[in-house]
């Protein structure tokens, strides 16, 4: 297993990694991690293959159903609209071997702004948050390099 952050840890810091962190075993299509939700864990794709998806909502304009009553009133409105949305789901990266997800999220203590489902059966190594923010701030820092940024809602 290649881990690039794992080259430059002490032995001691990686013991500590292997002793608290959890062998995981996902299925196909499985969330392992939902858009809005607050990471509990971070972890660490040992093999598979996995989707980040972010859900947005497209507003669109549909007419509302005239009430029965418009033609017996006589009035002459334009006619209203509803706005209402349609969601999509948009694919914005994949994940493999070797990639680390949730820690900016974790450290920063944000919720998720997208979801990762796995899209093959995988396996995973994922350390609890409270474990995880016990580093040292330089090691955070280096977790923090491997961070890969996806468009705001408003940029998609």
């Amino acid at each position: 297993m290649n881990f690039a952050l794992f080259e430059e840890m002490s032995k001691e810091l990686i013991f500590t990694f292997v002793t608290r962190s959890r062998y995981i075993r996902v299925s196909t299509k499985e969330v392992v991690v939902r858009q809005g939700d607050q990471p509990k864990m971070v972890y660490f794709i040992r093999s598979g293959r996995f989707k980040v998806v972010k859900e947005i909502q497209i507003p669109t304009e549909q007419p509302l159903k005239r009430p029965e009553f418009y033609d017996q009133t006589r009035l002459h409105k334009p006619l209203d609209f509803e706005a209402t949305h349609k969601t999509k789901f948009l694919e914005l990266d994949e994940l493999d071997s070797g990639d680390v997800f949730c820690h900016c999220n974790v450290i920063d203590k944000t919720i998720m702004d997208h979801s990762v489902i796995s899209s093959l059966p995988s396996e995973l190594y994922a350390i609890p948050a409270s474990d995880f923010l016990m580093l040292c701030k330089d090691l955070l820092h280096d977790f923090k390099r491997y961070n890969k940024p996806y468009p705001e809602v408003e940029k998609v």
